[in-house]
């Protein structure tokens, strides 16, 4: 292994930084995993069999006065900025997928599998590479 190339030390890093360089921790790595589960699990952004996919479980404490929540994250290399829209103040288990758009655009079904919790992006060809995308999700 190369060290001065792999900018990581032999063995697996306990979590990533934003320029996904590996680091570690001095402890147990819990803030690693409390960041990992506040991301995948309850804004709901990870992938599954290589796709994007978004299953948000924020319950009323993670929206603003204005109801909305959002998260900045990538996935594949590509940038995320997620904003979750909650007009009605519903908790999670009441609320469901209204609509969505990306980067200001309605998505053609060819493109994603959604149901009323869960959109599942199945082309990654409508997202930029160079530049942050604007993911809108209005739950009602």
């Amino acid at each position: 292994m190369i060290k001065k190339k792999a900018k990581i030390f032999p063995g697996i890093p306990s979590f990533f930084n934003s320029d996904n360089k590996g680091l570690y921790c001095y402890l147990t790595g819990s803030s690693s995993w409390y960041l990992l589960t506040l991301i995948t699990q309850i804004f709901g952004v990870r992938g599954e069999k290589g796709y994007l996919v978004i299953h948000p479980k924020l319950s009323q404490e993670y929206f603003d006065e204005k109801g909305i929540s959002i998260i900045k994250t990538s996935f594949s290399s590509i940038d995320f900025n997620i904003k979750y829209t909650n007009n009605n103040n519903k908790n999670y288990h009441t609320y469901k997928i209204k609509n969505f758009t990306v980067n200001d655009k309605i998505i053609s079904k060819e493109f994603v599998k959604i149901t009323d919790r869960k959109i599942i992006f199945t082309n990654n060809k409508i997202f930029n590479k160079n530049s942050e995308n604007k993911i809108k999700i209005n739950l009602d």
